[in-house]
């Protein structure tokens, strides 16, 4: 069983969960019990009525169990196995269910690879059945340093891995004749964050919790655009609702970077605890991991959808009440 937190302020646009409910289309979610399947599930019961949450919502993944919404409506999850044998009908589908990159290292390349094939394989053949609507979050890794795409799996195996899952979408979606929306997401911010440890945003809010010093071990600029969870969801809700055509991927990153000292610090002020301490390198901060992405098509996409970002500012106080109460 998992019981999704109450402690949130996530929720639908409501010209979206207008636009959703009159629409009569089912939601499709794999991957929920991740952060962004979570983030959504968490909003769809904030904003639509018991009926739509009951009667018009798939979840699948990797085993059969029972979700505790918020609300304490409970509703099944079950085996991607199964997707296929599911009778739906041009649904909208957030696919989450991938590996993450932490799995990278705790896995054997060939069952990192076979385990994601696997998904990806089960996820293709429903869109095609189903002739489904998809939004495909991507990552920040499919680039290099330099902006050019990862051309190898030695050089970046999760980067490379989602390049290749990118372009099969892009096939199936063509030939199921579906939309498809690709979105290359580079930091997270918002509820439901999970694996602290992983993120950056969160062991920082964690450290304070722990009464514990931040440490940061970079002795060169570590700099980040966060995009907040919520903002993540309505647009690819608003996507999924309009119909828009899209011939290629786009990222999805603020228009705010900070270098990760000031994160710190940014997320002491925003947990009440300005000054708390820092221990980090001496260093020039001022170059160094820049993991920025371009903002201008999330932004207008926004925009078009008449959606408004989050402020950072916001996206970390969202964070910290979450992980922090």
């Amino acid at each position: 069983m998992i019981k999704l937190s109450a402690n949130h302020g996530l929720a639908i646009e409501r010209k979206l969960a207008d636009e959703l409910a009159e629409g009569g289309r089912t939601v499709v979610i794999t991957g929920a019990s991740g952060w962004l399947g979570s983030a959504t599930l968490a909003m769809l019961d904030a904003s639509m009525p018991a009926s739509f949450v009951m009667e018009k919502l798939a979840v699948f993944g990797s085993s059969r169990r029972e979700i505790v919404l918020p609300s304490g409506r409970i509703i099944q999850c079950r085996p991607m196995i199964e997707m296929v044998e599911t009778a739906l009908e041009h649904p909208l589908l957030f696919h989450y269910a991938y590996l993450t990159k932490d799995k990278v290292a705790e896995m054997s390349d060939e069952a990192f690879i076979a385990l994601n094939s696997l998904i990806s394989q089960t996820v293709r053949t429903a869109v095609e059945v189903w002739r489904a609507d998809v939004f495909l979050p991507s990552s920040g890794g499919v680039y290099r340093r330099d902006g050019a795409l990862v051309s190898s799996y030695e050089a970046s195996p999760y980067g490379y891995l989602k390049l290749a899952d990118e372009a099969s979408f892009r096939q199936v979606a063509a030939q199921a004749g579906s939309n498809l929306y690709i979105g290359r997401i580079f930091s997270l911010a918002g509820e439901f964050i999970n694996k602290t440890s992983v993120y950056a945003l969160g062991s920082i809010i964690a450290a304070i919790g722990d009464r514990e010093p931040i440490r940061i071990r970079a002795s060169q600029g570590v700099w980040r655009s966060y995009f907040y969870i919520g903002d993540v969801v309505n647009l690819a809700l608003g996507l999924l609702l309009s119909g828009k055509k899209m011939g290629e991927p786009f990222d999805i990153a603020g228009d705010e970077a900070i270098e990760i000292g000031d994160l710190a610090r940014l997320c002491s002020e925003a947990c009440g605890d300005r000054g708390h301490p820092i221990e980090r390198p001496e260093g020039d901060f001022s170059e160094g991991d820049r993991m920025l992405g371009d903002p201008a098509a999330s932004l207008r996409l926004m925009a078009s959808l008449g959606l408004k970002p989050v402020a950072l500012r916001d996206q970390v106080i969202a964070t910290a009440r979450y992980l922090m109460n």
